[in-house]
């Protein structure tokens, strides 16, 4: 089915969400942006509505179309530039993503995208609509020319949202791209535009650990391993904006963004931007308001961590309260956890062991693989802690341990009772904060790393334990009082997740 008869299934509805104008092919970024949409979309934050394509890459399109098929919203119609070539491409991975997935767009099948901007507006709510630009301002520009497309946009768009520009001041390669584009968009919309700048997203370095995702065919995952190589990030400047548009300056009573009223200035020959504060200005920049590392976070959670639970074999979130054996996990491959060593507890749904313990307590639960990812959130106590999780366990004094303890989170091979540590990587632990640690076992390798942090990784020919389907987790409580005895970290959101 191609684009235009895809729109023919919005019939006639009024409706509103997100118009996401997009130049997938010059950088991976792209993929994981549209990617972010349809998990908000799926999630039920909005409705993305249509994609347009503002460069002539050939094989965008189809690739645009393989992310939203992989996400299940096959159906959302995608519109073409069909002028003048403008960055053609074919880049490092669009047009394997569209030869290799799923997908039933090209370049000659896609709607022309002016056709498409007016299509999508006339069927809008009023006010119901957000641009969202992460690429150039091509075809925003062009049809914004148009005879009534002003009256249109003033009618059914409440605001533009453009990724681009630097603030206050500077040069950025969207408008760069096409700099007249930038500056008709900026002098001529009839509704305010927010800019998510240069800035915004440059040291917001995430999606480090994306190409975990390879198991699981992820489209986004292959374009990031075709365009960067493995186990590496990439600055979320689109995500962030396609962040804002859904989630806006505040969500759910936090913070996301704080913004800046006033005028711009683009040089419509060589994109460079200027800006003015006025109270009365019709443009805005965004300041983040939280840490990068809270939005890389984030990202990692809702398009790393999300995808990989829902391939989960085994999950808990550890509800109620009660001793751990009796308890029955979310979702099990092979039945309920063993509480190998120790009076394992569940309270305020967390998991941890009683104070009253000593020495390594282990709690295992089978997932029916050896190759696995285990992935949990644990929370630092007020003092010491000296937790982690446990990979193809056979007993207490056979294992692979990922351990958290003091500044490190550290590696170990656990053999005939002998921990010997295989790779450390420092990090500072702050007490009330919960962190997502995550340990893969694959053959004779096996990797781990925090949130969306670097991944770590250490192989070795036939690695002890590798066929153990065994996993689970170990709090350390050496004695009462004793400088490396854990004093109260919790667990919550046990995952394994196969492959």
């Amino acid at each position: 089915m191609n684009s235009a008869k895809k729109l023919l299934l919005l019939g006639g509805s009024i409706f509103d969400g997100i118009l996401l104008d997009i130049d997938c092919g010059p950088d991976c970024e792209d993929t994981a942006a549209i990617g972010l949409l349809n998990i908000f979309a799926n999630l039920g934050e909005t409705n993305h509505l249509a994609d347009v394509v503002c460069i002539t890459n050939q094989y965008s399109p189809g690739c645009v179309d393989a992310i939203n098929t992989y996400y299940g919203n096959g159906s959302i119609p995608i519109g073409n530039n069909k002028g003048a070539e403008f960055l053609p491409g074919p880049g490092d991975y669009a047009q394997y993503i569209s030869e290799n997935f799923s997908n039933d767009v090209s370049a000659a099948s896609a709607e022309d995208s002016t056709a498409m901007y007016r299509r999508i507006l006339k069927m809008a709510k009023p006010k119901g609509i957000k641009i969202v630009l992460i690429g150039p301002c091509t075809t925003l520009a062009r049809f914004m020319a148009e005879t009534d497309a002003t009256s249109l946009i003033t009618a059914k768009v409440s605001e533009i949202i453009i990724m681009g520009g630097v603030f206050p001041t500077g040069t950025e390669w969207n408008f760069q791209q096409d700099p007249a584009s930038a500056e008709y968009v900026a002098v001529n919309s009839p509704v305010p535009v927010v800019y998510c700048g240069f800035e915004v997203g440059e040291l917001v370095v995430a999606l480090n650990t994306i190409t975990e995702l390879a198991s699981v065919s992820n489209p986004i995952s292959k374009a990031y391993e075709l365009d960067l190589g493995l186990l590496t990030g990439r600055s979320a400047w689109d995500q962030l904006t396609v962040l804002y548009a859904v989630r806006g300056l505040v969500y759910a009573g936090t913070t996301y963004y704080t913004k800046v009223r006033g005028i711009i200035t683009i040089n419509s020959s060589t994109g460079e931007n200027t800006w003015e504060d006025d109270a009365s200005g019709n443009h805005y920049y965004l300041v983040k308001a939280q840490t990068n590392a809270w939005y890389v976070s984030l990202l990692y959670n809702l398009i790393i961590v999300s995808q990989m639970k829902l391939n989960s074999i085994v999950s808990d979130t550890f509800t109620g309260d009660g001793s751990l054996d009796v308890h029955v996990p979310d979702l099990s491959a092979s039945g309920g956890w063993t509480e190998n060593v120790g009076d394992w507890s569940i309270s305020g749904n967390k998991l941890t062991v009683a104070a009253s313990e000593t020495g390594k307590n282990f709690a295992t639960i089978d997932a029916a693989h050896a190759d696995v990812t285990v992935l949990a959130d644990i929370t630092m106590p007020a003092s010491t802690k000296n937790i982690g999780l446990v990979a193809n366990y056979t007993d207490i004094n056979n294992c692979w341990l990922l351990n958290i303890w003091g500044t490190a989170i550290s590696l170990y091979e656990v053999v005939a009772g002998t921990e010997t540590s295989r790779k450390v990587l420092t990090k500072t632990f702050t007490v009330g904060q919960t962190y997502q640690i995550a340990l893969k076992t694959s053959g004779d390798a096996i990797y781990f790393w925090v949130d969306d942090g670097l991944v770590q990784a250490y192989s070795v020919a036939d690695r002890s334990g590798k066929t153990e389907t065994l996993h689970g987790i170990r709090i350390y409580k050496i004695a009462p009082g004793d400088e490396g005895t854990d004093t109260g970290s919790t667990v919550d959101n046990f995952s394994i997740v196969p492959g």
